[in-house]
């Protein structure tokens, strides 16, 4: 796991993963994953998920984004459609906080409205 997520302060609904919670999560990603999709081939480590939801925030190797948001199906098998398991990339921890973690966090207080 990349040592700048200690330096990153969760906000609910957010959580970060622990290390057998995490490897659970790559693996159904892998499992999900069909050619096509822009994160087949990749190495994936789950660094955090939202509790109220299936999305998980994993950091990803190798070229392109360095991190992203995937909505896990929880099938159990590549999805046919490579749109699918809907995917957003960040290009770093601060992309991810503004466009994810506080719009995110501030819907599950209340504070607004937001569709997914």
């Amino acid at each position: 796991m990349p040592n700048r997520t200690r330096a990153l302060v969760w906000k609910e609904p957010w959580v970060p993963c622990g290390a057998d919670n995490a490897a659970d999560l790559a693996r159904e990603l892998a499992r999900e994953l069909s050619p096509g999709h822009l994160l087949f081939g990749r190495t994936a480590v789950a660094i955090g998920r939202r509790e109220d939801r299936n999305d998980v925030l994993f950091h990803l190797a190798g070229d392109g984004y360095p991190y992203a948001v995937v909505h896990l199906s929880w099938s159990g098998r590549p999805e046919p459609d490579p749109r699918w398991p809907h995917t957003t990339c960040f290009s770093s921890l601060d992309d991810w906080a503004a466009g994810r973690l506080d719009p995110d966090a501030a819907e599950y207080r209340g504070e607004i409205s937001r569709q997914s």
